[in-house]
């Protein structure tokens, strides 16, 4: 194999990759918008039966077993997002907030 055939049969498989890839990317989008429990903004409450805390909602990503996770921030005392990010745990429960 030549150095220039080579770099063609690379070039067509890197192709076929971006193709897949992008089909990929667009599988998951439509996952997140079918899929979504809360909109983007929503005010939400976790519990985990001890503890009580809020959040505000900002997006959502795929776990590790294709569930759908939604992305929070902490929410201040005055009801505005905090820059500091906020996780669910374990079995912590999740609820729009009044």
């Amino acid at each position: 194999m030549t150095k220039e055939e080579y770099v063609i049969q690379k070039n067509k498989i890197l192709g076929e990759m971006a193709v897949l890839q992008d089909s990929l990317f667009n599988l998951n989008d439509a996952y997140k918008k079918d899929n979504r429990i809360f909109k983007d903004g929503d005010r939400v409450k976790i519990t985990n039966g001890r503890e009580v805390r809020y959040g505000i909602v900002y997006g959502y990503k795929i776990g590790y077993r294709d569930e759908l996770v939604p992305l929070l921030y902490k929410m201040k005392k005055d009801g505005t997002a905090s820059k500091v990010r906020d996780y669910i745990w374990g079995e912590e429960k999740i609820e729009l907030s009044e």
